[in-house]
This record gives C-alpha cells, sequence and structure tokens, in this order.
C-alpha cells in the first residue's frame, strides 16, 4: 500500500523523461516506485505508475498543482480518472497581482518547451475583493510578458 508522495522538482532525473520532469509531473511513492504525468492538452493527462502505486492518490497530489487537469488517461487512452470541470477564463495579464515575486531561470527554460501559445498559460487564480491573485504559476506569467503574450 503506497503511502509517501514525493513530487520530483528536479529537471535532471534519469527515472523520467525529460518531458515529464519539464511539466513537473515525476512523482516518486514509497521512495521507490515512480509515477509520471504528461499534459496533452488543456484539461488532460496521460498517466503511467508502476503497479505497486495507488494510482488515485498520486493524481490527487498532481491536482494540487495541476487543478485544471481533470481527465486521466492511461498510455491505451482509456480513462482512469474524471474530475468535474474547472473553470478556465480569458484575463489580462495586467489584471493579475502575482502574490510571488521571483522566478527561476530554468523553469523559464522547461517551459519553453510546452508553451506554444496564449492557451497553454493557464494560471490558478483566486479572487480578493475585486482583485485577481495568482496562486502559482508566476515563472509563466513572466514568460507570457517577456514574450509579449496578450493574456
Amino acid at each position: 500500500m503506497s503511502e509517501k508522495i514525493q513530487r520530483v522538482n528536479s529537471y535532471e532525473d534519469n527515472r523520467f523523461d525529460k518531458e515529464v520532469l519539464k511539466q513537473h509531473g515525476a512523482f516518486i511513492v514509497d521512495d521507490k516506485y515512480k509515477c509520471s504525468f504528461i499534459i496533452i492538452n488543456k484539461d488532460s493527462a496521460i498517466v503511467k505508475w508502476d503497479k505497486e502505486v495507488e494510482v488515485n492518490k498520486v493524481i490527487d497530489e498532481f491536482r494540487f498543482y495541476s487543478e485544471h487537469i481533470v481527465n486521466f488517461y492511461n498510455e491505451d487512452m482509456e480513462l482512469v480518472r474524471k474530475f468535474n470541470e474547472i473553470s478556465i477564463f480569458d484575463i489580462e495579464i495586467k489584471d493579475i497581482q502575482p502574490s510571488q515575486f521571483f522566478v527561476d531561470k530554468d523553469k523559464i527554460e522547461a517551459i519553453k518547451s510546452f508553451i506554444r501559445n496564449e492557451k497553454d498559460i493557464i494560471i490558478p487564480l483566486v479572487k480578493i475583493n475585486d482583485s485577481f491573485v495568482s496562486l502559482d504559476g508566476h515563472t509563466r506569467l513572466y514568460y507570457a510578458v517577456s514574450k509579449s503574450i496578450p493574456r
């Protein structure tokens, strides 16, 4: 029974594909078993896991970081788990208040591999009074501003 779930935050780990690491989709369970996620579009991911892994627990952990991913498929594209859709809407970058004021150079390099257009930039927000505050995605916001991506 798997219990300890650890997200791999490194971009160098020979247990996982580079694409998985760049998307922060690598997890180690009980210090030895692997589970990985590849985001394939705005709301779906492919999940691969060792047979010893309780995949639903790792999916829950993954969604802590990527709540907008609501459809999880295995390698054969069979639905493993589905959640209710999350409201995704367009907002001008200037209307988002960051809650963190620093970004990591390595993360900037990593996100270049999967941000192709403005629809790939999904930022979890919370509305406080009349302002939208980013909970995560500060590097994606920085990248969007630096590349003059409008939203």
